[in-house]
C-alpha cells in the first residue's frame, strides 16, 4: 500500500513539469506556425511585385525601350506603366513589417541595405512612403510634366547667374578667406533654399504625398 501510495505522488509531482513541457512546445510550435505564415506572405508578395516587374520588360519593347530610365520617363505611357506597377503591386494593403521585409530582401546587398538597417527610422518612413496610395504614383508623375521641368531648369540656371553676379559686386577683395568663404556659403544656403523653394511650388501635387509623410516622421522624432 504504500508502495501504491509512493507511485501515485510521484505521478503526481510529475504532472506539472509535463504540462509545462507541453506549454513550452505548444508556445514553439505556435511560433513556428507564425513564422511560416510571416515567410509565406513575404513570399507571396515577392512572387506579386516580381510578376508585376517581369511583365514590364515587355510592354517596354513594345513602346521602343530596354529599360525604364530617365529617357523612357519622359514617355507618358511608360510614366502610365510604371504608376499602374505601383498600384497594383498590392503593397498599400500589406502590412508594414512585411513591406520592411520585402524592400530589405530587395536591397540587403547593396549600401543601401546597410543604411537602412542602421536606421530604422528612415526606413519606417520609406515604408509609409511605399504603402501609401498615392505618394510613389504621384512621385513618378512629375516625369509628366516635361515643359514645366525645362521652365525649372531655366530657373535654376537664372538662379546661378545671379548668385555668381552678387559674389563679383558684393564681394570686396580685401575681404580675408574666412569671410568670403562664410558669405559665400550663405549665399549659396540662400539660392539653394530658393531652389528648392520654386522646385516643390510647380510640383508641389506630386510631392505633397510624399512631404506629408516625411514631416510626419520628423515630428515624430522631434517629439
Amino acid at each position: 500500500m504504500k508502495v501504491l501510495i509512493l507511485v501515485l505522488l510521484s505521478l503526481f509531482s510529475l504532472s506539472g513539469p509535463a504540462q509545462e513541457d507541453d506549454e513550452l512546445l505548444n508556445e514553439l510550435e505556435a511560433d513556428r506556425r507564425k513564422q511560416m505564415e510571416a515567410a509565406v506572405k513575404l513570399n507571396q508578395a515577392r512572387e506579386g511585385l516580381a510578376k508585376e516587374v517581369e511583365s514590364i520588360p515587355d510592354q517596354l519593347k513594345k513602346l521602343g525601350f530596354e529599360k525604364i530610365d530617365a529617357n523612357a520617363l519622359m514617355n507618358p505611357e511608360v510614366v502610365g506603366l510604371v504608376q499602374k506597377m505601383f498600384k497594383d503591386s498590392g503593397l498599400q494593403k500589406k502590412p508594414p513589417k512585411e513591406v520592411r521585409d520585402l524592400i530589405l530582401e530587395n536591397v540587403k546587398n547593396i549600401s543601401l541595405g546597410r543604411f537602412l538597417m542602421n536606421n530604422p527610422r528612415v526606413m519606417d518612413c520609406i515604408v509609409d512612403i511605399v504603402r501609401d496610395q498615392n505618394a510613389m504614383s504621384s512621385l513618378v508623375g512629375m516625369f509628366l510634366r516635361k515643359d514645366d521641368f525645362k521652365i525649372y531648369g531655366g530657373m535654376w540656371i537664372c538662379l546661378f547667374i545671379l548668385s555668381w553676379l552678387f559674389k563679383k559686386i558684393v564681394f570686396g577683395k580685401d575681404w580675408s578667406g574666412g569671410k568670403r568663404f562664410l558669405m559665400s556659403l550663405m549665399v549659396n544656403i540662400c539660392v539653394s533654399c530658393i531652389s528648392l523653394s520654386l522646385f516643390y511650388r510647380m510640383f508641389e501635387a506630386e510631392l505633397s504625398p510624399t512631404a506629408q509623410i516625411i514631416l510626419k516622421h520628423v515630428s515624430k522624432t522631434k517629439s
